[in-house]
């Protein structure tokens, strides 16, 4: 370098060093670019519950896939919820979000993912089986597998179509926590009950039947969470939910063919 009273000028061998010097200083940049990516990438342990057959439809299947390639860093835990915990295990943060059946508990925030018939759950040799398709007032008469708490009466009353279409209340018998208990209940002719059509495929018993009722309403499927919940794993999984449902679209959700010439 050349000093003189007015200024400093490079020498002919600084000169030369210019362009590698400007190629190192760009390279920096890239590193550090490179770095803060990978200091803001997302990672740690996802727990998610899920009840029923839930972890299974093709939509937890998407929305996983896709959180999987945005965050490869984030580890995700499936719990199996049953009836019980689906309304305690998210409040008591056993779980950062959950896969259920609406209607949910109050102060749940929940993203619709899907809707599918609802269908009834009969013991096999019921003489209805024979007859189907059915109607409510065909099963008006059939005891109905109730639950073990209070906070799911809601939930359980709109399953049950409890009271039905003409007032009459629902009859309820054995009361069950979990598909197991309540499959095992109407396989030993205990009492009936209604279920997603997914049922059929999911849960296939020995001693149970699965009845297509055509004036059931359809059931739906949620995403859930807590609205106070100030969690990055949490947020990165929406993320990738409305993602996946932006581009595709599940069960009764999904439109039918067009019929146009």
């Amino acid at each position: 370098m050349q000093r003189s009273s007015r200024q400093i000028d490079l020498t002919d061998a600084g000169r030369a060093l210019v362009p590698q010097a400007r190629r190192l200083v760009a390279a920096m940049t890239d590193l550090q670019a490179v770095a803060a990516v990978h200091a803001r990438r997302l990672q740690g342990n996802l727990r998610i519950g899920a009840i029923g057959g839930e972890a299974f439809m093709p939509y937890v299947i998407d929305i996983l896939a896709e959180l999987s390639a945005r965050h490869p860093g984030i580890d995700v835990e499936i719990r199996s919820v049953n009836f019980v915990e689906q309304v305690y295990a998210l409040p008591r943060g056993e779980i950062d979000a959950a896969f259920l059946r609406p209607p949910l508990p109050s102060g749940f925030r929940s993203m619709h993912l899907s809707s599918e018939p609802r269908i009834a759950c009969l013991p096999a040799d019921d003489p209805l089986v024979d007859q189907a398709p059915l109607t409510l007032a065909d099963l008006c008469d059939h005891v109905v597998v109730d639950v073990p708490i209070p906070e799911l009466r809601q939930w359980w009353d709109f399953w049950t179509v409890n009271p039905r279409p003409d007032g009459r209340p629902v009859r309820y018998g054995p009361v069950a926590g979990d598909m197991e208990a309540l499959l095992s209940a109407v396989a030993r002719g205990q009492a009936i009950a209604f279920l997603p059509a997914e049922a059929r495929r999911d849960y296939s018993r020995r001693g149970v039947a699965y009845i297509d009722v055509v004036d059931l309403a359809p059931s739906t499927a949620a995403l859930a969470w807590l609205p106070d919940s100030d969690h990055p794993l949490l947020t990165a999984l929406l993320q990738a939910a409305r993602a996946v449902l932006q581009h595709q679209t599940y069960g009764l959700d999904t439109p039918e063919p067009s019929t146009d010439g």
